[in-house]
């Protein structure tokens, strides 16, 4: 879920001179806008799966480690839990996931 939430305030302008040639201000016949937002996106930082990989239908492995050429691989290194951590933090794409929580303030002018 994304949520903006917007505030807009009215602001008149001034013109240099009056009408009458004085040099006091006087207020302008149009309006100027300001605008403030924050805007979320993932608001509930929901993480949801975008992709997986085919072989096991899981984003974050893709079936090498325990498949029998993985086994063998691993098993023949001098560090087997390692080559594991390694290895998921390899298969572990960020791009399965959508992003996280994000905010962002901002401001607008108009006329």
């Amino acid at each position: 879920i994304d949520l903006r939430l917007d505030k807009r305030f009215a602001v008149r302008g001034f013109a240099k001179k009056s009408a009458t040639g004085t040099d006091a201000p006087v207020m302008a016949k149009h309006k100027y806008y300001l605008t403030t937002f924050i805007y979320f996106q993932n608001l509930f930082n929901i993480r949801d799966v975008l992709g997986v990989y085919p072989y096991t239908s899981r984003p974050d492995d893709d079936g090498y480690i325990t498949s029998p050429n993985g086994q063998l691989f691993v098993n023949s290194t001098l560090s087997p839990q390692s080559v594991q951590d390694l290895y998921s933090l390899y298969v572990n794409n960020p791009g399965f996931y959508n992003g996280p929580r994000r905010a962002n303030v901002g401001f607008a002018f108009s006329f």
